[in-house]
């Protein structure tokens, strides 16, 4: 599950929106983002401003995650899933072991991750889930669920709608490191 990440900095925006953007239209960078706030993801028309967190009508909480082993079996998902697809590119994510203690996962060799998501358009202003996988081996000591996330040459195909096998986001957990973060700054 993932239910904080690290924002980018500004040199990374500017270097993934390579000047769509004026300086003073960049996110707020670089600080932890929770789930409800904004955050700049990238569609496939482009980059948008979105909240984390679908909110459907029969529930009273947003939902910031879906299991990708069944994104295509919900019918809330599957049409989001196939048709609105979206990046989420952060500088690292967080995740809980069951004594509450904080982790930071990065990939120390990649200054930027690209994670897996999709959202829904709605009046109101869209909104985003970040998918999520089971947790390799290495990682179930900490949570047994992580983010989808895709190397470079999936990205592409990613956004497009293209099919992409889910042992694909598996193989782009390679190279994670995680490291306790001290209870002074949580």
């Amino acid at each position: 599950m993932c239910g904080r990440f690290l924002s980018l900095t500004k040199e990374d925006w500017k270097e993934i929106l390579q000047g769509a953007y004026e300086e003073s239209q960049l996110p707020v960078v670089h600080q932890d983002v929770y789930p409800s706030q904004p955050y700049l993801v990238k569609t496939n028309t482009g980059f948008k401003m979105m909240q984390w967190g679908i909110e459907p009508s029969w529930k009273k909480m947003r939902i910031i995650n879906a299991r990708v082993e069944s994104v295509l079996e919900k019918p809330m998902f599957r049409p989001l899933y196939q048709n609105q697809r979206c990046i989420i590119y952060v500088k690292a994510f967080y995740e809980w072991d069951k004594q509450k203690h904080q982790y930071l996962l990065d990939k120390p060799n990649k200054k930027i991750l690209a994670l897996a998501g999709f959202y829904e358009k709605k009046e109101s202003g869209d909104t985003f889930v970040i998918m999520t996988q089971d947790a390799t081996s290495d990682f179930k000591m900490i949570h047994d669920r992580l983010p989808c996330m895709l190397d470079e040459p999936m990205i592409d195909q990613y956004i497009k709608g293209e099919s992409i096998p889910f042992t694909s986001f598996k193989n782009a957990l390679n190279g994670i490191e995680w490291k306790p973060v001290p209870s002074a700054i949580v």
